[in-house]
C-alpha cells in the first residue's frame, strides 16, 4: 500500500465518528496553535487581549484604500474609521469584505481568516510541502463547532476554488482542533510524489496556480536556485579533481548534496533537480542512490541523455546487459531529438550500447553502434589492446567471431 493510501486510511479512521461534515487543514510542522497568520504576526499583548476582527475591520479599511485610489481619503462620516472600526459587526460581514480578506489571506497578507479545506489530499499537501526535516500534520475539525465562524466568498479567486478553500474567522484568530493526525518527516516526500500521480495531481503548480502564488513562492524558488547552481558549480569541481587523479574531497560532495537537499525541497517539482542529486550521488560512488534520484527526476518528466548515460554505465558494470542496453538506446534516442546534437554523450552512449550488444551476442547491432561511436570522435574508453581487438573483431562480418570478456 503506498504512503499516500495510508496515511488516507489513517486519517479516516480518525474521523469516522464525526457524525457530520469535516474540515482539513494541513501544516508543515507541529505549531503551538492553530492560529491565523494575523495572530501569530501581532504582539504578545495583542495575542493576549485578543480582538482580532475589530483590528481585521481597520486592515481591511487600509488595503481597500490602496486598491481603490479614488477612496484614499475618507469622508467625513469616515474619519475615525482609520483608527478604529466604529460600528463593525463581524456577524455581519458584507459581500465585499469577505471577497477582499479572501483574496489578501491568497496574496499572502495577514488575515484573521485560518485556511482549511474539504478535500483531504490538498491538506496532506500542505503538511508535506516545507520543511521536510520536521514531522507535519493534518489538523481536522467538525463543521459544525465552528460553522458560526465559517466565511466562503461567493466569487472565490481561482487558487482557492482550486484549493476547494473554507475559511475560519475566530475572534481570538484560532481554533482547537477535533483530530491531529501526525505526517512523518520521512514520508513527505514520497507523499508528494503519489499526490502528484493522482489523475488530478495535487501539486506545486497545481495548487499555486496565479502569478500571486508565484510571488507567494518567489523567496522559496530563489533560494532553491541559488543552491541549485552553487552545487552545480562544486559538482563540477569535484568531477575535473577526480579527472586529475585527486580525490576531490568528501567534503566538497557532502557540501554539494547538502545544496541539492535544499534545492530539491525548494524545487521538488523540477525533474532537473533531482538529476543533479543523481549525479552527486555517481560521483560519490553512491550508485544506489543515484539511481533511486535519477527514476525520481524521470518520473517527474526530466529527459536527458547524460542521466540515461550514467544509468546504462551503472548497469554495464553491475552486469545488467539488458538494463545498460535499454538506457543506452533511450539516450542515444533523446540524441537524436536534440538539435545541439552532443556528439561525446553520444559516442558514450553508442560505446555502452556496443559492449551490451555484444554480451548479449546481437553482434549487428554491436557493429553498428561501435561505427557510431568512432563516427562521434569520442575515443573508446578502454585501453590499446581492447581496441585493437574491436578493430579486427569489426573488421570482419558482424558475428564471425564470439566476443571476449570485457572488464
Amino acid at each position: 500500500m503506498s504512503a499516500l493510501h495510508e496515511l488516507r486510511d489513517a486519517i479516516r479512521a480518525a474521523t469516522n465518528d464525526a457524525g457530520g461534515s469535516v474540515l482539513y487543514r494541513g501544516e508543515s510542522d507541529n505549531y503551538p496553535e492553530v492560529a491565523s497568520t494575523l495572530r501569530r504576526a501581532c504582539s504578545d499583548w495583542r495575542r493576549a487581549n485578543p480582538d482580532f476582527d475589530r483590528l481585521q475591520a481597520v486592515l481591511t479599511g487600509f488595503a481597500k484604500r490602496h486598491d481603490n485610489p479614488d477612496a484614499r481619503k475618507p469622508r467625513p462620516s469616515e474619519g475615525h474609521y482609520v483608527l478604529w472600526s466604529g460600528g463593525y459587526d463581524p456577524e455581519k460581514l458584507s459581500e465585499e469584505q469577505v471577497e477582499l480578506m479572501g483574496e489578501l489571506q491568497h496574496w499572502g497578507a495577514a488575515t484573521n481568516l485560518i485556511d482549511f479545506t474539504t478535500d483531504m489530499d490538498v491538506a496532506i499537501y500542505f503538511a508535506c510541502e516545507e520543511q521536510w526535516e520536521r514531522d507535519g500534520r493534518v489538523i481536522v475539525i467538525r463543521d459544525a463547532d465552528y460553522g458560526a465562524w465559517r466565511v466562503e466568498a461567493k466569487t472565490p479567486t481561482h487558487r482557492a476554488r482550486t484549493q476547494k478553500s473554507v475559511f475560519i474567522k475566530h475572534p481570538a484568530g484560532v481554533v482547537t482542533p477535533w483530530r491531529r493526525i501526525p505526517v512523518k518527516a520521512g514520508d513527505k516526500l514520497r507523499l508528494l510524489e503519489q499526490l502528484g500521480e493522482l489523475g488530478n495531481p495535487v501539486t506545486t503548480l497545481t495548487m499555486y496556480n496565479d502569478i500571486h502564488g508565484y510571488i507567494r513562492l518567489n523567496r522559496r524558488y530563489i533560494e532553491g536556485m541559488d543552491c541549485y547552481h552553487e552545487a552545480l558549480a562544486l559538482l563540477d569541481q569535484y568531477n575535473r579533481s577526480r579527472e586529475r587523479g585527486d580525490s576531490g574531497g568528501p567534503e566538497v560532495i557532502e557540501r554539494t548534496n547538502a545544496l541539492l537537499r535544499v534545492a530539491a525541497e525548494r524545487l521538488y517539482w523540477m525533474g532537473g533537480t533531482w538529476a543533479e542529486v543523481a549525479r552527486a550521488h555517481y560521483s560519490a560512488d553512491e550508485c544506489d542512490k543515484a539511481i533511486e534520484m535519477a527514476e525520481k527526476a524521470m518520473r517527474l518528466g526530466y529527459r536527458s541523455a547524460s542521466v540515461h548515460g550514467m544509468l546504462a554505465t551503472i548497469a554495464l558494470r553491475r552486469g545488467d546487459d539488458e538494463g545498460a542496453e535499454h538506457h543506452a538506446k533511450k539516450g542515444l534516442e533523446l540524441c537524436e531529438q536534440d538539435s545541439t546534437r552532443d556528439q561525446r554523450t553520444e559516442s558514450r552512449l553508442a560505446w555502452i550500447a556496443m559492449y551490451a550488444q555484444m554480451h548479449l551476442r546481437r553482434m549487428v547491432d554491436a557493429e553498428r553502434n561501435y561505427r557510431r561511436a568512432l563516427d562521434g570522435g569520442e575515443e573508446c574508453p578502454i585501453d590499446e589492446a581492447e581496441r585493437d581487438r574491436l578493430a579486427r573483431l569489426f573488421g570482419k562480418s558482424a558475428g564471425e567471431e564470439e566476443p571476449a570478456g570485457t572488464g
